[in-house]
């Protein structure tokens, strides 16, 4: 477990967790799971995260920060090679991600749709507009 790693424990453990999905349901998952896939100990799982929940939501934050800054850029602009350019970007990750949320065990889907909606709700929300056409 004292291996050098490429990448934070983070990002080993998130990456664990989109293999796990692969084959099975979220709600099965444990801390265990992840800690042998990721090849890390226990105590620096909890150093990162509280719980399995946990990682699914800090993937999906990072899923819709990553999107939701791109898009506040290309919306403010006229360019529309931008939009372009943002669309077709848009669309490689999301077949670049496939195998992560959409091959995931057919459980899974409603989960990983369900908590992106809120966050992107939670994120709407925290928004103040002074007019409709602002928003």
């Amino acid at each position: 477990m004292n291996k050098k790693r490429p990448l934070p424990v983070s990002e080993e453990i998130k990456l664990a967790m989109a293999e796990i999905l692969k084959g099975k349901p979220f709600s099965e998952v444990t801390v265990t799971d992840l800690v042998n896939k990721a090849d890390v100990a226990r105590a620096s799982f909890y150093r990162n995260f509280s719980s399995t929940a946990d990682v699914l939501d800090s993937m999906i934050d990072d899923l819709v920060s990553e999107f939701s800054h791109k898009v506040v850029g290309v919306i403010t602009s006229n360019d529309k090679e931008a939009w372009r350019s943002f669309l077709f970007e848009y669309i490689r990750r999301v077949r670049d991600s496939r195998e992560i949320f959409l091959n995931a065990v057919e459980l899974n889907v409603s989960e990983i749709f369900s908590r992106i909606n809120g966050r992107l709700l939670a994120l709407e929300n925290s928004q103040t507009y002074e007019s409709i056409s602002e928003k």
